[in-house]
């Protein structure tokens, strides 16, 4: 049933970013651009909800599902789509204190839906369900109604396009979803390649390094509108700078005692008998630090107006994973580990010196293009660069 909400994950085309990024960088016309994206908001609902029906509906019937969960996930679509949109309009305004109530209303919901349903006696997969589709529709709606009424009118500036937030959009898209993350490649490739004891060493190892992702996701979630809301290019740097720099203290320091106290930390929780999960830990505890740093520097540099950038790392990480648990796949679950922390540090390497160097990707490009053009040309025909 997480179907629609994938459906709704990619059908977005980041557009929630680039609304964000305009909110924060022109807060003289917020009401004009979010006019823009509130157009793009309905036609992605009605579109996705109609894409995420027929989808469910060919593979529901594939997989013999009940209808009723079917008819209840369907719903699922339309509250992410919401949801995204409400926050993205919260967190380009620097509204924090909301966007955090927000971002933790649904899993409030959920809790305490689920609460009263085993309380009353009638959990089942379809109440359960419910509960988190409906619950994340109320709180998604609340979230839009609140940022939109709570938007001040301006009069002055030029709106932006449509046009303009589906171009950012798109060139957002990767690095917003960071699919590496948000689909677990290398989660699903242990449980393709490898024995179910390995999968359960690959999970138990995970849920003990996550927390340094969550601290990046958090320091990138504020460091966005910080960044895009900065005056001058050398400002927005300096601000993206001092954002990369609390994110390797903060998740470094995270990852040093989750690694530290691995080796105790394992049998504790889980038992002896995950003691294997000890060396997997090791190598996911430093994968989860640079996707941390990884994640925001690709944030901020989106802020900073190349969302290309943190795009093109995350592509760069997901081939290289794909690479890599194919070549590793042979030392089991401590290989894909490998392989994914060698991903991440090697990706989040490659784009740290692109972006905090201080000058455009877009302008070391064009650089480079033309020396190899004045370098291929004969020596007669060489001007000055």
């Amino acid at each position: 049933m997480l179907l629609p909400l994938v459906v709704a994950q990619i059908g977005v085309i980041g557009v929630p970013a680039a609304l964000t990024f305009e909110l924060s960088r022109h807060s003289d016309k917020r009401r004009r651009i979010i006019a823009s994206g509130t157009r793009v908001l309905s036609a992605q609902a009605v579109l996705l909800t109609v894409v995420g029906t027929v989808t469910l509906i060919t593979v529901g019937s594939a997989l013999e599902l009940a209808g009723e969960l079917m008819a209840i996930a369907a719903f699922g679509v339309v509250s992410s789509v919401t949801q995204q949109y409400g926050l993205a309009l919260l967190q380009g305004r620097q509204s924090f204190r909301q966007f955090n109530v927000a971002r933790l209303g649904q899993p409030t919901v959920y809790a305490i839906g689920i609460v009263m349903l085993m309380v009353s006696g009638s959990a089942t997969v379809a109440s359960v369900l419910a509960v988190w589709i409906f619950g994340s529709l109320a709180v998604g709606v609340t979230t839009l109604w609140y940022a939109l009424r709570h938007t001040e009118e301006n009069r002055s500036g030029s709106s932006v396009s449509t046009r303009e937030l589906l171009h950012l959009g798109l060139r957002s898209m990767v690095g917003t979803v960071a699919p590496l993350e948000a689909f677990r490649i290398d989660q699903f490739a242990v449980a393709l390649l490898l024995p179910a004891e390995e999968l359960g060493l690959y999970v138990v190892a995970l849920s003990l390094t996550n927390l340094a992702r969550f601290v990046g996701q958090s320091i990138g979630m504020i460091g966005y509108p910080a960044v895009a809301g900065q005056p001058t290019r050398k400002a927005a740097l300096d601000a993206q700078r001092q954002y990369v720099g609390i994110t390797v203290l903060a998740a470094g320091s995270v990852s040093l005692l989750v690694g530290l106290a691995a080796a105790w930390l394992v049998p504790a929780a889980f038992g002896r008998e995950y003691s294997g999960a000890i060396p997997v830990t090791y190598w996911l505890v430093l994968a989860s630090f640079a996707t941390a740093v990884r994640r925001v520097i690709g944030d901020t540099s989106r802020g900073r107006g190349n969302p290309l950038l943190g795009s093109a790392g995350e592509i760069l990480a997901l081939v290289l994973v794909l690479g890599g648990v194919l070549a590793m796949a042979g030392y089991g679950a401590v290989g894909i580990a490998a392989s994914v922390t060698v991903a991440s540090v090697v990706s989040t390497s490659v784009i740290a010196c692109l972006a905090l160097s201080g000058a455009s990707v877009t302008a070391k490009f064009s650089r480079t293009t033309r020396r190899l053009r004045w370098s291929a040309q004969p020596p007669a025909e060489r001007t000055a660069e």
